[in-house]
């Protein structure tokens, strides 16, 4: 199977699931907010991260990772720039891997003149995929294949309180964050969590694909490890977009067996992401070696009968 049979170039918003074709917004209580401010912060963040700082601004969430020195992903998140003058930022990230990237960042930071704390509690996010935040001043567009928001309501306010997004939200339901989880998956956007912190390298989960990773910018934690399997590795494994019916969820950080070497129990991929849409199937982000990419050649670990199928990506493999 071609990497790139089953792409498409973005996703639009009437070719999702009925339930997603709302105006409604999402609690994405499972994210957290990393601050890092002072004169130094976008010197200090350009040798850590594998985004590009100079590329961040105060309009549009810009994808990036931390990894450690192998080039292993410890977090990947959305940066957005908060001053013109790269003196604040904030990062979205999972809440499982934010105190331990505010660890490692800490020790990196102690010559430079920045601030980095954790701000969840100052703040409570709202995702929307319309463009009913569009206007809001404290509204991020994510970058990615579908045009998503994430409005940050101050001081962990009511999501009505008395501004623009709060009045056009009078009207409309506050959903749980499972049906955004959903939509980072049919985005082909992976987000680590503490299962998966330290496991796969940017490559493995697409992270170059996404616009995640420079290879411009210069040095930054676990760039010559990185760098080196861009320009001089052939890549064997990807992140690919997969269904499964299983009589329980497959957990992030779990295998995949090769279907047709049960004996063996051959590990061919690992679970990345997982949630289920209205009608009973799993979606997965899992990374598997390219060879074992097709239908019914993989299965899941803990569940023998449960075999990938896999499904679309907004964007070609064919690129990595």
């Amino acid at each position: 199977m071609q990497h790139n049979s089953k792409s498409s170039p973005h996703l639009a918003i009437a070719d999702l699931p009925q339930q997603f074709q709302t105006h409604d917004y999402s609690d994405l209580n499972h994210l957290s907010i990393l601050a890092v401010s002072g004169p130094d912060a976008q010197t200090f963040l350009q040798g850590q991260l594998t985004c590009d700082m100079r590329e961040v601004n105060t309009q549009r969430g810009t994808l990036g990772a931390y990894c450690n020195n192998k080039g292993r992903v410890i977090a990947n998140f959305h940066i957005v720039a908060q001053a013109e003058d790269g003196s604040d930022y904030l990062l979205l990230l999972h809440k499982d891997v934010v105190a331990v990237m505010l660890e490692r960042l800490r020790k990196f930071a102690i010559f430079s003149k920045v601030a980095l704390n954790d701000v969840s509690d100052k703040y409570s996010l709202l995702g929307g995929i319309n463009a009913v935040i569009e206007d809001a001043s404290n509204a991020i567009e994510l970058s990615g294949a579908l045009s998503r928001w994430v409005y940050l309501l101050e001081d962990g306010s009511s999501a009505y309180a008395e501004d623009d997004v709060g009045e056009k939200a009078e009207d409309e339901t506050v959903a749980d964050n499972t049906g955004w989880l959903l939509l980072d998956i049919l985005c082909g956007v992976p987000l680590i969590n503490a299962a998966t912190s330290e496991k796969f390298t940017p490559h493995a989960i697409n992270l170059q694909l996404l616009d995640a990773v420079s290879f411009k910018k210069g040095c930054y934690v676990g760039q010559e490890v990185v760098a080196r399997m861009h320009h001089l590795g052939k890549l064997k494994q990807h992140m690919y977009h997969c269904t499964v019916t299983s009589s329980s969820a497959p957990q992030p950080g779990s295998a995949v067996y090769a279907s047709a070497d049960e004996s063996k129990r051959q590990t061919v991929g690992t679970v990345v992401n997982c949630m289920s849409d209205c009608d009973g199937h799993y979606h997965l982000l899992v990374t598997l070696q390219d060879k074992y990419a097709q239908d019914g050649l993989c299965q899941l670990a803990d569940d023998e009968a449960a075999v990938l199928k896999l499904a679309s990506l907004p964007y070609s493999l064919t690129d990595a």
